[in-house]
């Protein structure tokens, strides 16, 4: 998947969230999810659908920008 994006009349009802799970729950395996640093939305957008769902690794990497990378398997 390359991007992930939720219609702002959408946003912040539990949409996304459920979504991105259920997304996550349809493909197990190795997963990688990233965000630009300057990204403070999606930053938190995705730890509210991680936090208690998945066990994940958090990393910082600099390429072209900042970025914060989670990287978990799932189930």
């Amino acid at each position: 998947m390359e991007e992930f994006f939720v219609v702002g009349a959408f946003r912040r009802k539990g949409v996304g969230l459920g979504a991105a799970r259920r997304l996550i729950a349809r493909f197990p395996g190795a997963w990688q999810i990233t965000q630009r640093e300057t990204n403070r939305a999606a930053i938190a957008f995705w730890h509210r659908v991680l936090d208690g769902y998945v066990i994940y690794e958090e990393t910082m990497t600099a390429t072209d920008a900042l970025r914060r990378e989670q990287r978990f398997n799932f189930p």
